[in-house]
């Protein structure tokens, strides 16, 4: 089981990773495997609560809003131990946020096998802002991007 899952908030830009869920759930080049071999979960800043979510997949991957300066929209990739481990400045922070989740379940044994995370470039995560329209525009592509990484884990 290939499992998806969405990170975010519904402010401001941090809500791309839950948009792009949406967007998968939507894709028909995925209906196919829906229920059966993927599932894809949009989930409100889980903190330590994501690790509950690895169970029964072999095969994970974490989308998620990232601050690192780099262009809007820019997608960035993360699937070793030591790029996890020192990935913290980056992803955006929910309080106990994804970075302290991951270094935790890798120090219990729980991560899956295959673990994919995917921060996504936004401009800010100001909770009072509105999502960007030039982060908007950047959906589809993103969208498109996904649709491949996700059918490329599935054959």
């Amino acid at each position: 089981m290939l499992k998806v899952i969405g990170i975010g908030s519904p402010f401001g830009d941090d809500r791309v990773g839950l948009l792009l869920i949406d967007a998968l759930c939507q894709a028909e080049k995925l209906q196919p495997y829906l229920d059966s071999e993927l599932e894809l979960l949009a989930i409100d800043r889980p903190g330590a609560g994501l690790l509950s979510l690895f169970e029964g997949a072999e095969n994970v991957i974490i989308i998620d809003a990232v601050v690192s300066g780099a262009d809007l929209g820019q997608l960035h990739r993360w699937s070793d131990s030591v790029a996890i481990e020192n990935c913290d400045p980056f992803l955006s922070s929910h309080g106990f946020g994804l970075a302290q989740a991951l270094t935790l379940g890798q120090q219990l044994g729980l991560l899956p096998e295959q673990l994919l995370i995917l921060g996504v470039e936004i401009e800010s995560h100001e909770s009072d802002a509105g999502f960007s329209a030039a982060l908007k525009q950047q959906l589809p592509g993103l969208t498109d991007q996904l649709i491949d990484e996700v059918c490329g884990r599935l054959t």
